[in-house]
């Protein structure tokens, strides 16, 4: 099997991430300024005016800096389409986010391979002795892609 997969995370939750932390980042900072009441949390916590305002700046900074980061995997999206690249003898899977840099694995050197179910997605780490790289199902275009792949690795893995 010598085949290469589109790989990358899709733009619609980028750009619904980076509009709602926008909106939250807008919001946040209007109720700092402009807040001269407090703030009862869930009516068991009262919050001052000097510590609710401080409050909101802090909610502020996070969904900054959430927005940020969003723009960041806009950047890394951007860049262009990786592939994910399955070889007779290894996989190649592509940098992605803060890790540029991609994975060649031998199938031979696979010590351990497990699955991982977190809310929607799945996601398969590989493990050598030298390494441990993660596949997003939610990374690749279609998902019997996914079952393609999983099923070719274990297959040709000395791991059972």
């Amino acid at each position: 099997m010598n085949k290469k997969y589109p790989y990358g995370s899709k733009w619609a939750p980028l750009i619904l991430g980076l509009l709602s932390f926008l909106a939250a980042s807008i919001g946040l900072q209007y109720f700092a300024r402009t807040n001269d009441e407090g703030i009862n949390i869930m009516r068991m916590i009262y919050l001052p005016p000097s510590s609710a305002t401080i409050f909101f700046w802090v909610l502020f900074g996070g969904s900054i800096l959430l927005t940020l980061m969003t723009i960041m995997g806009i950047y890394f999206r951007a860049k262009g389409i990786q592939y994910l690249e399955v070889k007779e003898d290894r996989i190649i899977i592509p940098g992605h986010g803060f890790i540029q840099k991609p994975a060649e694995i031998l199938f031979s050197k696979i010590q351990e391979i497990t699955e991982v179910h977190v809310y929607q997605n799945t996601i398969l780490n590989i493990e050598t002795g030298e390494k441990k790289r993660s596949m997003l199902k939610n990374y690749l275009s279609k998902k019997s892609d996914y079952e393609e792949i999983r099923s070719f690795i274990s297959k040709q893995a000395p791991v059972r």
